[in-house]
């Protein structure tokens, strides 16, 4: 999305504190940082956009209109599938390679006719065994309340038939999600929830984050990502890993 974001990635990924990232293709700062991430050893996922306008996009909606128009039937399928087809392009001109895995910019890539059309593209491009899909399913126990409320809204909305569908399909999946949360608080807060997150972990989860080296006038959330990357960077994470009997694996699946 821009280049603090790119410096925060890339600054975790060379201390081994995430496994992979997801990347996109037609992003402002993506042509310029994809060598950078190319030479690293973490996995590198498809992070399908379709409601930002990005240099070149065929097709975008703002999220309520899209979920809305998406459960409607009232999108324009073969504009979305030609998106997926370039953004699929952008990936492999950078990289040399077909992505990891993938998963969607505000959880697109499990509304329904998009994730139709994404089985679809990927398994006629790439086969189905290679790469997997970034589960949106919420885990139990979450808390507080307005973050387990939250996870809850983005399962619903697509995450029961994404799995069924990829399984389907002969995809593989993450299992559930963590890192969901209302982009609010400081350090020892991220912490907190870091903790929580750590200790409701099982094998297969993904948990999500949003860093950020540097701040970026037109990012709404420019402030909390520095905040998460100053939490990520601490030496502490490793000793919440050991508290937790957790590692930071090398592939979610």
């Amino acid at each position: 999305m821009n280049r603090s974001i790119d410096r925060g990635i890339l600054a975790l990924a060379r201390q081994a504190r995430i496994s992979a990232t997801s990347c996109l293709p037609k992003g402002a700062a993506f042509l310029h940082d994809a060598p950078a991430l190319a030479e690293l050893a973490i996995e590198k996922g498809l992070h399908l956009n379709l409601t930002e306008a990005q240099t070149g996009t065929r097709f975008y909606q703002p999220l309520p209109a899209l979920i809305r128009h998406c459960y409607l039937r009232k999108v324009d399928t073969d504009l979305i599938r030609s998106e997926i087809e370039e953004q699929c392009d952008g990936f492999e001109s950078a990289f040399g390679e077909p992505p990891d895995y993938v998963d969607g910019h505000q959880h697109v890539h499990q509304l329904p006719v998009v994730r139709d059309l994404l089985l679809q593209v990927l398994k006629h491009r790439y086969g189905s065994e290679h790469l997997w899909f970034r589960s949106t399913r919420a885990p139990h126990g979450l808390v507080p309340f307005g973050d387990w409320f939250k996870a809850k809204i983005i399962d619903t909305l697509g995450a029961g038939n994404l799995l069924r569908q990829a399984k389907i399909a002969g995809f593989r999946t993450s299992r559930c999600l963590l890192g969901v949360y209302d982009f609010s608080g400081g350090q020892q807060q991220y912490l907190a929830r870091l903790d929580a997150w750590i200790k409701l972990a099982s094998a297969g989860d993904v948990l999500m984050c949003h860093p950020a080296q540097g701040t970026e006038a037109e990012d709404p959330i420019a402030h909390q990502r520095e905040v998460e990357f100053a939490v990520l960077s601490d030496p502490s994470v490793n000793d919440l890993l050991a508290k937790h009997h957790a590692r930071i694996a090398g592939s979610a699946v």
